[in-house]
């Protein structure tokens, strides 16, 4: 079920990796995500045009803002 997936943009290897075997599958037209800590591909026509809200104050969020991802709001110091 696509509401119990997350993505957001990482540089871990684990992902790169991932990715990459996606593309040598042939696998186009999906995005990676992770769903119970294992990497998933998805098919877009499940999630394209779908909205998925995040809570500002989850972990998702502080750790994405941690490696320097910006939503647009200033931060607080």
């Amino acid at each position: 079920d696509h509401r119990d997936l997350h993505s957001f943009p990482t540089r871990r290897s684990s992902d790169l990796a991932a990715a990459a075997e996606a593309i040598l599958d042939g696998d186009y037209g999906y995005m990676l995500g992770v769903k119970k800590n294992d990497i998933v591909r998805v098919p877009l026509s499940e999630v394209a045009g779908k909205l998925k809200y995040v809570d500002p104050k989850s972990s998702i969020i502080k750790e994405a803002e941690m490696t320097g991802i910006s939503f647009g709001v200033k931060q607080k110091n």
